[in-house]
């Protein structure tokens, strides 16, 4: 399986993301569903720290939202929101990759699973190593900001590339050249080709033609 390392290529990544186009309302209820829906809590902080706790609206948009938009991050919520949606896609890739006797594009599921893995674990130790530090001994500016930042583009990014995963058909002639095992048989295919023209060119006596 870690020998696909050596197939991907920049296709691998762009046609997943293709089948958007194929599943447009699927696509829209996700996003509401699963992104929106996923940080109500903070884009309702937003909303009541604008308009129901400030004196004038550009007081609300400068001020309390600055400070409700630093405390999500001083708290990490931005972390535990990318963390659940890793979480939430790497759950759906462990039940296809495992029961779909029909599953393919098992390798670039696996190591979709992998990335998913590694950062649900950097998310949630980078957090918590952010917690501990509550008499502000270490400047974490790059941690709480930064870092968290690239964390939470980055999970949705992945989030909906695995969420493209499970939508790719292998009826599709386009789809079919991301999957392992179409790759295993085309080699092998060749190799028979290969094999029958080399005895092809010897004849009955030993000879080559």
């Amino acid at each position: 399986m870690f020998g696909y390392l050596n197939e991907l290529t920049p296709k691998h990544i762009k046609v997943p993301f293709q089948v958007i186009r194929n599943y447009k309302r699927e696509s829209f209820i996700w996003v509401i569903c699963v992104i929106f829906l996923g940080q109500i809590g903070i884009f309702l902080n937003y909303f009541l720290q604008i308009f129901f706790k400030s004196k004038s609206l550009i007081d609300g948009l400068v001020i309390n939202f600055l400070l409700a938009l630093k405390s999500d991050f001083i708290n990490g919520n931005f972390y535990i929101f990318s963390i659940s949606l890793m979480a939430s896609s790497l759950c759906a890739l462990v039940v296809s990759f495992l029961y779909d006797e029909k599953s393919r594009f098992k390798s670039l599921k696996f190591f979709t699973m992998l990335f998913l893995g590694s950062g649900i674990a950097i998310c949630a130790l980078v957090h918590a190593l952010i917690q501990l530090n509550t008499d502000d001994s270490v400047n974490l500016f790059i941690p709480i900001y930064i870092y968290q930042v690239l964390g939470y583009f980055i999970a949705i990014f992945v989030s909906i590339y695995a969420a493209c995963l499970l939508r790719l058909d292998f009826k599709n002639s386009i789809h079919k050249e991301l999957d392992d095992l179409y790759h295993k048989k085309s080699d092998d295919k060749a190799k028979i080709m290969m094999e029958s023209a080399e005895q092809a060119q010897v004849g009955p006596d030993g000879e080559r033609f």
